[in-house]
């Protein structure tokens, strides 16, 4: 089908024959605009009862913030991710935006909603609504900046980047059996039943003394000699790696995880 502009009588029409062969349509104007074009929930739901609708916006459908203009950067900065992020980083300023969470996370719990919303359709035969707001999806991945913002300060474990002599790998001893296994093979064993970590209660309480004392050994070996010695022991490691450095990783490669397109007549790769 040519695409017809929705300004006119012939596409809204276009749009609304297209829908009305659609199990799922999915819009993302801001709130109002679907109803002043016909192509609305209520206006298909009409004719097409089992249709499932999808309606994402920054705010949502209602409220005083809903005519808002919204990108991920507005809803990152508006849910307080942002600030949050900058806390855990240490900055004085929050961090620009540049990986588009509000956008991805937005567009997985669309997902989520469409595919719990298709299970009720296929038991009980009729369609469903969705209104799912940036803002929100943002705001849901929040749970322990939730909890000290309504409750107060508590105790934070963050998963830290450990220096070593070219670059930075994680190793977040979270279990007892973790922590065992971290300190055989780096030649410290004494660390084990030390009292700061010998339990669940004493590791929460001491993690980011634990976290600089690990730091010690990495400081002074490779990322290479850290997973090296680090992997076959069961410890969970990862240098922090590129985006490129991630595409060559033949896990991916085994597993057909990526795709090339031809964009401009250059090949370019994306996940699948």
């Amino acid at each position: 089908m040519l695409f017809r502009s929705l300004k006119t009588a012939a596409g809204r029409q276009a749009a609304l024959d297209l829908a009305m062969k659609s199990d799922i349509v999915v819009e993302n104007w801001r709130p109002g605009v679907a109803g002043r074009l016909g192509l609305d929930y209520k206006a298909l739901s009409a004719h097409r009862p089992e249709i499932i609708y999808c309606s994402i916006s920054g705010y949502g459908q209602e409220g005083p913030s809903s005519q808002k203009a919204a990108y991920a950067s507005i809803v990152e900065a508006a849910s307080g991710f942002a600030n949050a992020q900058m806390e855990i980083n240490g900055a004085d300023r929050p961090p620009t935006s540049g990986t588009f969470l509000g956008d991805s996370l937005t567009a997985l719990w669309s997902f989520s909603g469409i595919q719990t919303a298709v299970i009720q359709r296929l038991r009980t035969g009729r369609g469903q609504y969705l209104d799912v707001s940036m803002l929100e999806s943002m705001m849901f991945m929040l749970v322990n900046e939730s909890h000290a913002a309504l409750v107060g300060p508590f105790l934070r474990r963050y998963h830290l980047p450990l220096k070593t002599t070219d670059g930075y790998v994680v190793i977040p001893p979270i279990s007892a059996a973790n922590w065992e296994a971290l300190c055989k093979p780096i030649g410290h064993p004494e660390w084990n039943p030390d009292p700061r970590f010998n339990s669940v209660k004493a590791r929460n309480e001491n993690w980011f003394a634990m976290l600089r004392l690990t730091e010690t050994w990495t400081s002074r070996h490779s990322m290479d000699e850290c997973e090296a010695l680090l992997l076959p022991a069961g410890v969970p490691i990862s240098r922090f790696r590129t985006l490129r450095e991630a595409f060559d990783d033949p896990q991916l490669q085994v597993r057909n995880a990526l795709t090339t397109l031809q964009v401009g007549g250059a090949p370019y790769l994306i996940p699948k």
